[in-house]
C-alpha cells in the first residue's frame, strides 16, 4: 500500500511539471564534398576532349574500335557513374539511328510508375555543340541521359546510372551534385578539330 502511495505522489508531481515541450528541429542529410577540381580527358585516337570531376570520381576507357569509343565516370562515394560513347557518324541515318537507341532507353525508364520528364536544350553555335539533357524524376536507375553532337561527325550519348535501385529522395543530392558535373563537361566539350 505504501508502494503504491509512493506511486501515486510521484506520479502527481510529474503530471504537475509545467515544461513546454518543443518540436523536433528539420533533419537534412549533410554531404560533406571536396571542392570540385575538373580534369580533361582525351578520345583517342579522335583529338576530341571534355572535363570531367576528378576531386570525386574516376575516369576509365571501356571500349575503343572504330565507330565507337566508350569511357565510364566512376563516383564511388555515389555509387554512380555516368557511361559516355562517343560515335563516330557517317551520314545523318546513323544520326537518327543512335538518337533512337537513347529514346528507346529512356522510354524503359519512363515505363516506371510515376516517373516525370524534363528536357532541357543547351546550344553553342560558335564551339558547334548541340545537346538535350534528359532528366527522369522517378524511381529509376538512370535519372539522367543526354546527347552532344557537332551534326557533323560525333555524337555522344552518356547516361547517369545507379548500380542499384534508388528511392529518389534519399539520391537527390547526389544527383544535383552530378548534374552541375554534367552542365561542367557538356559546356568544356570540345571538337578538336571539327572538321576531320
Amino acid at each position: 500500500m505504501i508502494k503504491l502511495l509512493h506511486l501515486i505522489f510521484l506520479f502527481m508531481i510529474l503530471a504537475c511539471n509545467d515544461y513546454n515541450q518543443l518540436p523536433k528541429p528539420n533533419a537534412y542529410l549533410s554531404l560533406d564534398y571536396p571542392l570540385t577540381n575538373y580534369s580533361t580527358e582525351k578520345f583517342y585516337p579522335k583529338d576530341i576532349t571534355l572535363q570531367y570531376n576528378s576531386s570525386v570520381s574516376n575516369i576509365e576507357s571501356i571500349n575503343n574500335s572504330n565507330n565507337l569509343i566508350s569511357k565510364r565516370i566512376n563516383y564511388k562515394k555515389h555509387n554512380a557513374n555516368i557511361l559516355i560513347d562517343l560515335h563516330e557518324i557517317n551520314n545523318n541515318t546513323d544520326l537518327s539511328r543512335i538518337l533512337n537507341e537513347l529514346n528507346d532507353f529512356t522510354n524503359i525508364h519512363l515505363k516506371k510508375k510515376n516517373s516525370v520528364i524534363n528536357v532541357q536544350e543547351y546550344i553553342n553555335e560558335s564551339q558547334i555543340i548541340y545537346a538535350s539533357i534528359i532528366k527522369i524524376k522517378g524511381e529509376v536507375t538512370s535519372p539522367y541521359q543526354f546527347y552532344i553532337t557537332d551534326s557533323l561527325k560525333n555524337v555522344i550519348t552518356a547516361s547517369v546510372r545507379y548500380n542499384k535501385s534508388i528511392k529518389y529522395d534519399s539520391v537527390l543530392p547526389s544527383l544535383k551534385y552530378i548534374e552541375k558535373d554534367i552542365y561542367h563537361l557538356i559546356e568544356t566539350l570540345k571538337w578538336n578539330p571539327i572538321n576531320d
